[in-house]
């Protein structure tokens, strides 16, 4: 590949859609966090952090994977 390549023109979804996908991504998995954060605060017990919040977190990590790579 020439040191200097163009970046890709054909993506799967339009760069604004991406970067409105990862934003709202990044806000939906910080409000998931928060009552994973108080059952282990305040009940001092991780028997409590829910299965959709660790979803959550995985399809985020995927799809700021696949924007990375």
């Amino acid at each position: 590949m020439p040191p200097n390549a163009a970046p890709p023109t054909h993506y799967l979804l339009p760069m604004g859609s991406i970067k409105r996908l990862l934003g709202g991504l990044s806000i939906f998995t910080m409000v998931m966090t928060i009552p994973q954060v108080l059952t282990i605060w305040i009940r001092h017990q991780a028997a409590g952090v829910s299965l959709l919040s660790w979803g959550a977190y995985f399809v985020s990590a995927a799809v700021w994977l696949w924007y990375g790579v």
